[in-house]
């Protein structure tokens, strides 16, 4: 007896769904964490140390976004020795490649908006990740910025992130 022609989709669905979870556990949805960070202000010369809740959403193989909301204490005047806290919103779209089964690069445009002192701030965002067993991911990178505001100047954010993957 042949197979109806009606039941071929409906099998073509059951096996597409089928094959989803599987693929969907090789790379989560979804990670929650911290950033912790560092910052050179070259217009300044001014370091500064802070840290980050941070969001990753996946939104297919290889490509996500990430967004940083923080707050940076450094003392960002010249000539004085005032520490000032900056608070900042961060965004970067990000591709990434895989480096086994675990590990990868990845690296994408960001820009970042609120710190009272910069405004508005574009760059990239690069880094490497790495999965372990369990739902916990480590990531190391750079944020490059050109920042615009009161003046013009580099600023270079790096970070050491460490989130729970779901």
């Amino acid at each position: 007896m042949k197979p109806s022609r009606t039941l071929l989709p409906a099998i073509l669905v059951l096996v597409l769904l089928s094959a989803r979870p599987a693929g969907a556990a090789a790379q989560p949805a979804d990670a929650l964490g911290v950033r912790i960070t560092g910052n050179i202000n070259a217009a300044i010369d001014s370091p500064g140390a802070g840290a980050e809740l941070s969001y990753q959403h996946f939104f297919g193989p290889g490509t996500r976004i990430e967004i940083d909301l923080g707050a940076r204490i450094h003392d960002y005047l010249p000539g004085q020795r005032k520490v000032h806290p900056d608070a900042m919103l961060a965004t970067s779209f990000q591709w990434r490649w895989p480096m086994g089964r675990r590990a990868g690069f990845y690296a994408g445009p960001a820009v970042q908006f609120g710190r009272p002192d910069y405004g508005l701030g574009i760059g990239v965002q690069t880094g490497f990740d790495w999965y372990f067993d369990g739902p916990l991911q480590l990531s190391i990178d750079v944020r490059p910025t050109w920042n615009w505001f009161l003046y013009d100047h580099f600023d270079a954010c790096f970070g050491v992130g460490l989130r729970y993957a779901f």
